[in-house]
Order: structure tokens, then C-alpha cells, then sequence
């Protein structure tokens, strides 16, 4: 419901920002800077909670075949990922789902459905790859880390909890409910399959072998987007020629390998292929024309959603888009069309369907500021900030969406397209029409801070505790953002 719930409370949310400016991390890999606000203590604890519970609530597969081939691939793995203080377990499950994860202390696990979609170790060997790359990139910390930017983690409660929290089970991609699990951002994505190759290549795989499999992989996602791991991975393809140009790099690698695996052992009919898959069925399955009201069908998706009702959210969906293509100029239809499939947003395919939906309405009604913040998110998705950032910024300038949320997506956009003098230059106009709003000033001083102006972090941080309406925890916090960029001597 994050798309929906657009209003948090400020205070909390900048709170965690005063912990953020001193929370960068860099990924080993990749040279990324990436704001990690959950130190290594919390996240060995949240591994441990979330693993511990995992095993309590699978059985794990007594298929010998399945158990040597991931005991055999992630050892070579392992072996190369630099980990010499992690003692790496590796399990599999029982599962109908095809389901795979790696949690940050060294702790993976295959379902025994996803073993029908690969032929050879080096198949296996790039799925597994993969999930290592998300933990040693520390991806789950830092979802955690975004979540608790826009006040959807309770850092706090979840430590105290002896139990692992559903929140750290969609973090670390953990399978356990399917229908919850949440794709990582692309930019993640990218960054794991980069991490993977080069663990496969040190280890003796073929990288040519594993573009090929990620191709083979693509086709799937598109057969059987209900499936957990295809959910969470559709848009494969999408990201083939990123490894494709980087495919000198790892072929060097390869070539330095002690073992040329190439494809590995290839499997027996034990591990057989899957059956071929029947197109999907079109979603829309309405025999008469709907008359539920365009509330009605937001509460029936967003209480379907709740209830965890697949088929009634179905329905709704169904519903909404049978709705556009009677009413095809009606931007009310396309825009309850576009919220309940921001409800759902559990893939990239519904991410390209939002953002066609909230375009439509955009085209039929240039100054919705709603469809423009929904659109905002979808182009964020895609890592398309500088679309985000120029959505955002004519919302603002109209004097909507001021909300904290809104803001700090927007911040986080110029940060991550490294356009910090543009916000800055945004937020100082932005500041001057809305003095009250102190959420701006914050961010100001966050970006000023993050170029090194500590003079202009302090002028705005000023403006804050010296007018008399802020709260007195935003003073607080103001105080000690203060100390932060003062000078030392």
C-alpha cells in the first residue's frame, strides 16, 4: 500500500535522516555508495531470526540428487566470495513455488520446484550466484534502509522482537509467503547479476553458459509470472545486455579460473525439465459490464489485498481494466485502473502497466498531479530519475505532494542521478514558497551536506530552530544536524 499511503508523519521520517548521513556504505563490488542504515549486529540478528524461522516453517527435501548438486555448486561458490569469516550452510526445501534465497550470513536455500528449470550445474550455479550477489551487495539491509526513509520499518520493534518479522522475510527475498515477496529495485538487479558473473567466472563457470540460461530464464519469467521466482524476476531480458557488455571482463576472469567447469554435471531425468506452459489466460474474465463504482472496486482490491484474496484482487483488476476499454477517455477509469495495480506493483511488468495507465490519464488530463506522483513511481522503479525528478518537481512547483514522503523521493533522485546542485537550486525556490514546510529545509541540509556545503546545511537548519513553529523533536533533530556540520577546529 505504499503508493496509497502517501501522508506519514514527518518527524519519524526525518529522524531517520539524521541517522542516514552517517549510514553510507560502499558495495565491494561495484564501487556503489548506498545509504545503509542497518549496522552488521542488527543485520546478523535479522539473519538469524529470519533463517531460524524459515526452517521451523519448511521441511527440507530429502531428494539426494537435488542436495549434491547444491552442495557441490555452492562450495565452488563459496569459495570465491571472499567470506572466510562465514560459515555458509545451504539447504532445500520442500516447495511447489520455484523459490531461491541467500541470507547475509551465509545461509542459502533452493525449493525443490525451481530444480525443474535447470539442466546442468552451471544453470544452478547462476541462480545461486545471483542470490549471493544480493547478500554480499547487503541489498536486504539496504531495502530496510529505504523502507525506513518513508516510515514502512520499525527498526526499533523489530529488534526487540524474538521473532523474525514478516518485513525481514520481503527484505531478504526470503520465500516464504510468495504472494508478498517484492522484486528488488533494478539498480539492485543489475548490480547482483554484475556480482554473480564475476563469482561464476572465478569459480570455473561459463559466463557464456549462464547468458544463455538468463535468456532461457526470460522466456519463463513471461509463462509464468504467478510463480514466485518468475514473479520477482520478470524482467530478465531487460538486463541481458548489460551482461553482455560487460562480457570481456568476465571471460578474463574465466579465463584465469584453476577449474574450467563450463556447463558442470549435467542433470539426469531425476531433475527433469518443466512441462511447457500454456500461454497465460487474458486477465480480463467478465461476462457482464461491471457497475461497481470506482470506490467499490479500490476498497474490494484494497480489502482483497488484505485478506490476501488473489482471486477477488484479480477480479477487481479485471474489472477496472474492462472499465477503461468501454470508457477509453474517461481518466477516471484509467486512474482507479492505475491504483489498484499500484496496490498490487509486485513486479516490473505491472510497473510498465502503471506507467502506460497513469500516462494515458496524463494525455487525457495534463494537470492530474495524483497521476503524475503515481507515474513518479513507476520511472523511479525504472531508474529513470531524471523523469522522476521532472515529474516531481512540476507537482512542487504547483504547490502539491509537499508531503515527506514525496520529498525525500525526490531527494533520492538527485542523489542517486547525482543532480544534488539541481535539488539544491529546486529546494531553495521550493523553501522560499513554503516557509513552513521545514520537511524541505531538512532536505536541503541533507544535500548540503552531501556536497560539503556545511554553511548552507547550518543557514537552513537555523531557519528551523529559530522560528517558533516547529515541533520541539524537529528542533531536536535540527540541533543535531547542526553539530554535524559545524565547524571543527
Amino acid at each position: 500500500m505504499k503508493n496509497i499511503l502517501r501522508v506519514l508523519c514527518i518527524c519519524p521520517v526525518i529522524l531517520v535522516l539524521f541517522i542516514s548521513l552517517t549510514g553510507c556504505s560502499t558495495v565491494k563490488y561495484t564501487g556503489r555508495t548506498q545509504a545503509m542504515l542497518i549496522n552488521a549486529i542488527d543485520e546478523k540478528d535479522f539473519s538469524r531470526k529470519t533463517w531460524t524461522k524459515f526452517r521451523n516453517n519448511n521441511r527440507e527435501s530429502n531428494i539426494s540428487q537435488y542436495k549434491q548438486a547444491l552442495d557441490r555448486v555452492g562450495k565452488k561458490l563459496s569459495a570465491v566470495a571472499d567470506t572466510p569469516h562465514l560459515k555458509w550452510e545451504f539447504i532445500v526445501f520442500e516447495s511447489s513455488q520455484p523459490c531461491a534465497f541467500c541470507l547475509p550470513d551465509a545461509k542459502v536455500a533452493v525449493s525443490t520446484e525451481l530444480f525443474k528449470y535447470v539442466q546442468n550445474d552451471t544453470d544452478l550455479a547462476s541462480i545461486i550466484a545471483h542470490e549471493i550477489g544480493h547478500s554480499l551487495a547487503h541489498h536486504g539491509g539496504e531495502r530496510m534502509s529505504e523502507w525506513l526513509l518513508t516510515g514502512e520499518f520499525d527498526l526499533e520493534a523489530i529488534k526487540s522482537s524474538s521473532q523474525a518479522d514478516p518485513k525481514l522475510f520481503q527484505a531478504f527475498g526470503v520465500a516464504a509467503i510468495p504472494d508478498k515477496l517484492m522484486p528488488y529495485h533494478l539498480i539492485l538487479e543489475k548490480e547482483a547479476d554484475y556480482i554473480s558473473l564475476l563469482l561464476l567466472a572465478k569459480a570455473g563457470y561459463s559466463p557464456n553458459e549462464a547468458i544463455k540460461f538468463w535468456d532461457k530464464m526470460g522466456a519463463q519469467s513471461y509463462r509464468n509470472l504467478n510463480k514466485s521466482y518468475f514473479a520477482t524476476h520478470p524482467y530478465v531480458n531487460t538486463r541481458l545486455s548489460e551482461m553482455r557488455r560487460k562480457m570481456a571482463e568476465f571471460q578474463a576472469l574465466y579465463s584465469l579460473a584453476k577449474i574450467k567447469q563450463d556447463k558442470g554435471e549435467t542433470y539426469s531425468s531425476a531433475m527433469r525439465n518443466p512441462p511447457v506452459f500454456a500461454a497465460r489466460k487474458p486477465m480480463l474474465n467478465i461476462k457482464n459490464n461491471p457497475q461497481q463504482t470506482e470506490g467499490d472496486l479500490l476498497n474490494t482490491a484494497h480489502k482483497a489485498l488484505l485478506n490476501n484474496d488473489s482471486e477477488s484482487l484479480k477480479n477487481a483488476i479485471a474489472k477496472a481494466h474492462f472499465a477503461t476499454q468501454q470508457n477509453p477517455n474517461d481518466p477516471k477509469a484509467w486512474m482507479v485502473y492505475g491504483k489498484i495495480l499500484a496496490m498490487v506493483n509486485n513486479s516490473m511488468e505491472v510497473t510498465m502497466m502503471m506507467e502506460g495507465v497513469f500516462n494515458k490519464v496524463i494525455e487525457l488530463e495534463p494537470k492530474n498531479f495524483e497521476a503524475r506522483r503515481y507515474l513518479a513511481d513507476s520511472l523511479y522503479n525504472f531508474d529513470l530519475f531524471d523523469a522522476a525528478i521532472k515529474e516531481l518537481e512540476m507537482i512542487m512547483t504547483a504547490g502539491q505532494y509537499l508531503d515527506a514522503k514525496s520529498i525525500i523521493l525526490l531527494n533520492i533522485c538527485y542523489v542517486r542521478d547525482e543532480q544534488s546542485k539541481r535539488g539544491i537550486k529546486f529546494f531553495k525556490s521550493l523553501a522560499e514558497k513554503h516557509p513552513e514546510n521545514d520537511g524541505i529545509k531538512i532536505q536541503l541540509a541533507v544535500l548540503a551536506h552531501h556536497i560539503g556545503d556545511k554553511r548552507l546545511a547550518m543557514s537552513e537548519l537555523r531557519k528551523i530552530v529559530n522560528r517558533p513553529g516547529p515541533t520541539t523533536n524537529i528542533k531536536i533533530l535540527a540541533g543535531k544536524l547542526m553539530f554535524m556540520n559545524q565547524e571543527r577546529r
